[in-house]
């Protein structure tokens, strides 16, 4: 090593020692008050216990820092943040200075009440503050990770280090409060806001590329083991520490209340009496009233106009004649002329009444009179809270001060699980479900049976699509009476992603799991690995984790699989793990012996390393085994299985026929060792040529195939022997030519096709929307699968009453279930332009 190399790393050691001081006298001076000489785990919670009630207005974003966990914490908060190889590496010093760096950059940028701004200023000198201020601001411009975290404390104690511009910047600010102390027209909020702008600064305003604010709540909840309600008893009321605090949905109260960061007479949309006028401390009014109002909804206000019901279908008119029927908005002329808003459409019996009531989550009440078990008890807590906060979301998306009187005393929702202990889904899950709403002179009763959990969570489902936001009002309303039962018409609906030829992050992954639980799918099918990547973590194949990702940063790791099983599991979802096999199989393997190619160059090396294949010797699937047996420990499921057996490759391989004969056999029989003895009761392949062959058939006899590429006129394609997964005409990728897209599916067409209805097989299991992501990353991922996957989601579970095509109706329900898509989050495709959402009579005249 050079003088100047080993010169620089003594540099960076000082720096980094400096910033490690600043965050000891931050915790020493500001949290604890005693002297503090090393970071540690207490510490950690005290800085979370002290400043918990001063970030946010919402209390749903409260609700990680309730927890003694601080990987909870950050994984919910931070869900990209990788601490996993500081754990692995035993970096506990590297570990505490990151997580000491990432509470002060949380709590400065989300500060409502100015208390972390104040501690700084009070008690930590000049030099320091601006050290931390360009370390808030300059982190809050990128994505929070361990090496930007670790660069930018670098940056800003370089940057602050500098004398002049920091002393510049700290004469200004003294001389803006010593001004604004002289002033004795300031009031009381003036003045705490003065105190903080010597310390904020634009960062208040601008959140974090990753922070709550710039991703949707949906996208980053996270659930424990223990239910974040009490049940079992009755009449519970609602406890708005873990809802939403009483104070902000109460009008009353809020008109009553004289709050001391209010100014008078603000009349900024964000003034609020929980929290600041303007909604943030650092700004003025004046410069917060010129922010444009945004709405979560795709509906705008209703400026005088209103809506009339012509042929069934809603029409918004201005000055309609007096003897028509009118609404004050779209909603209410939605449920009460075009029928129930639902997707996927109930198959089973299906009554409701014209009658509108309001209702309002603060009046809400609930039991669980019959849980089987502990398990479900959890799964169903969990469950429930997602959808009073959906419920708590809505009803906030649109706030208006419009006194509604409200017949309306008090909702009680029962929910019954009869019968399934296990909350998983499973093969023989019962999916089916009744609710029933019926309103007895103020009260409100809603129940929801089932015989599983998972059957009670599509029931909450259909109740959270049953509840409309009334924009001229601001109020949550429904029908008075409703009763519906409800089954899906296949049990196995899925969605599959390929993570492999482009590397989709955990966070889109986890949106993606919220948009299949608005439309009942079950099965989120992830193929894991191709020719190009394998980016799934295995401790025990240590190799495929250096060959396997394109980078270290686009890794799978056991957490990432667990949270995101778990975020499943609560939403009525499975998790199906397919690892590409035998081959094509690629670059990953290629520092395996055992893999072989069908054409060699002059060196005898495979002329293309994507078209390695695995052979079939005892030692390949030794390795396939324990890769089996650490999926299924990951995703709990054992009673389905994808064993992939695919011919899937955007390159030219040869002969990929030969050298796979006994894999089958061999992979059946290593499956079931993995799995505890026992053969999982659906093993899934792609269905392909070879499967024709008598050998390979009675091999497979009457287990699942999945066909991709499906010709119902071939008289070479047998499926009768074979439990069926369809995906044909529902591959929502760009069908390739020349590494271009040549064909788009609409979602139209998706929706029509039905012709898999007559097809000769043993058992149709269902079907599934395919994506591959050859031009498709995280930045397209919604775009490409909604609606279309909704479009599949209903076909799967309505089949046996939905139209063979796309009609009004369908138009009408789909863009109002993307509508509910956008407020989760889902960047979702639009399926016509935002005026025929106001007039959607007249842009239905011509579909039929």
């Amino acid at each position: 090593m050079s003088d100047d190399e080993s010169c620089s790393d003594c540099y960076l050691e000082s720096i980094e020692k400096n910033w490690n001081q600043i965050l000891l006298n931050w915790v020493t001076k500001c949290i604890l008050y005693t002297d503090v000489q090393e970071l540690s785990s207490n510490v950690f919670m005290s800085i979370i216990d002290k400043y918990r009630y001063d970030i946010s207005i919402d209390e749903l974003d409260k609700l990680p820092l309730h927890s003694d966990d601080i990987d909870f914490f950050i994984k919910n908060k931070f869900p990209i943040l990788r601490l996993w190889t500081l754990f692995k590496e035993n970096y506990y010093e590297r570990k505490s200075y990151i997580l000491t760096s990432l509470l002060l950059y949380y709590f400065c940028i989300n500060s409502q009440h100015g208390k972390v701004d104040a501690d700084i200023c009070e008690n930590l000198s000049k030099e320091e503050q601006a050290i931390i201020l360009n370390f808030c601001e300059n982190l809050s411009e990128m994505e929070v990770t361990v090496n930007n975290i670790e660069r930018i404390s670098v940056g800003a104690y370089k940057t602050s280090t500098k004398e002049e511009k920091a002393g510049k910047w700290i004469q200004e600010a003294n001389e803006n409060e010593s001004e604004l102390d002289d002033s004795s027209s300031v009031s009381l909020y003036d003045r705490k806001k003065a105190q903080i702008l010597k310390f904020k600064s634009s960062i208040t305003v601008l959140p974090s590329v990753v922070n709550d604010a710039s991703l949707s709540k949906s996208s980053l909840e996270r659930f424990t083991d223990e239910s974040d309600f009490k049940v079992g008893y009755l009449g519970t009321q609602l406890d708005r520490e873990n809802i939403v605090s009483t104070a902000e949905r109460n009008t009353t109260e809020e008109q009553g209340s004289d709050h001391q960061f209010c100014q008078s007479n603000c009349s900024c949309t964000k003034c609020t009496p929980v929290g600041q006028c303007c909604g943030d401390p650092g700004s003025t009014k004046e410069f917060c009233d010129n922010i444009p109002k945004t709405s979560t909804l795709n509906y705008r206000e209703n400026l005088g106009w209103t809506w009339i019901c012509q042929n069934n279908f809603c029409q918004r008119v201005f000055n309609s004649a007096s003897n028509v029927s009118t609404y004050s908005s779209i909603s209410r002329c939605t449920l009460l002329c075009s029928g129930l808003p639902l997707w996927p459409y109930p198959i089973g019996y299906i009554y409701y009444n014209k009658t509108i009531i309001n209702i309002s989550t603060k009046k809400l009440e609930y039991k669980f009179k019959s849980v089987p078990s502990t398990a479900v008890q959890e799964y169903l807590s969990d469950g429930f809270n997602l959808f009073l906060k959906y419920l708590i979301r809505l009803e906030k998306s649109k706030s208006r001060n419009v006194n509604v009187d409200s017949k309306v005393k008090k909702i009680n929702i029962q929910i019954d699980i009869e019968s399934d202990p296990d909350p998983r889904l499973r093969l023989n899950t019962d999916e089916t479900y009744s609710l029933k709403v019926e309103t007895i002179e103020d009260h409100v009763f809603i129940k929801i049976s089932s015989e599983s959990f998972c059957g009670a969570r599509h029931g909450l489902e259909t109740l959270s699509q049953l509840i409309m936001l009334d924009q001229s009002t601001g109020q949550l309303i429904t029908l008075s009476n409703i009763s519906i039962k409800d089954g899906p018409t296949f049990k196995y609906r899925g969605v599959m992603v390929d993570t492999a030829r482009n590397f989709i992050p955990t966070i889109d992954l986890m949106r993606t799991i919220d948009a299949m639980a608005s439309c009942k799918l079950n099965t989120f099918h992830w193929r894991i690995s191709d020719v190009t990547s394998f980016p799934l973590y295995l401790e025990k194949v240590p190799e495929l984790n250096n060959y396997g990702p394109y980078d270290k940063s686009m890794v799978y790791t056991r957490d990432d699989v667990k949270f995101l099983v778990k975020r499943a599991g609560v939403r009525g979802i499975r998790i199906l793990i397919e690892v590409a096999a035998p081959g094509p199989v690629g670059r990953p393997w290629s520092w395996l012996p055992e893999t072989t190619c069908a054409r060699r160059n002059s060196n005898l090396t495979c002329d293309n390393i994507l078209c390695l294949r695995l052979s079939m010797q005892e030692s390949v699937f030794n390795i396939l085994q324990t890769i089996y047996s650490e999926i299924i420990k990951l995703t709990h499921v054992d009673d389905v299985f994808h064993l992939s057996d695919s011919l899937f490759s955007f390159t030219n391989c040869y002969n990929l026929m030969d050298d796979r004969e006994g894999f089958l056999d061999k992979a059946l029989i290593h499956l079931k060792m993995a799995n505890k003895g026992f053969l999982p009761r659906l093993p899934i392949i792609w269905y392909t040529a070879h499967l024709n062959r008598d050998y390979e058939a009675k091999t497979w006899n009457r287990l699942g195939v999945q066909l991709s590429n499906w010709d119902p006129n071939s008289s070479k394609d047998n499926l009768n022997k074979f439990r069926v997964i369809h995906s044909s005409k529902w591959d929502l990728s760009c069908e390739m030519i020349k590494q271009r897209c040549f064909k788009y599916r609409s979602w139209q067409q998706m929706y029509a096709w039905t012709s898999w209805r007559n097809i000769d097989a043993f058992t149709v299991e269902g079907g599934e929307s395919i994506l591959w992501t050859d031009l498709v990353d995280a930045s397209s991922l919604d775009y490409h699968l909604w609606p279309r996957a909704a479009a599949v989601a209903e076909r799967l579970w309505s089949d046996v009453i939905a139209n063979s095509s796309a009609n009004k109706f369908v138009y009408l329900r789909l863009d109002l279930q993307r509508s509910r898509m956008l407020l989760h989050g889902i960047k979702t495709q639009p399926i016509w332009p935002s005026w025929c959402s106001n007039n959607p009579n007249t842009c239905l005249k011509k579909v039929h």
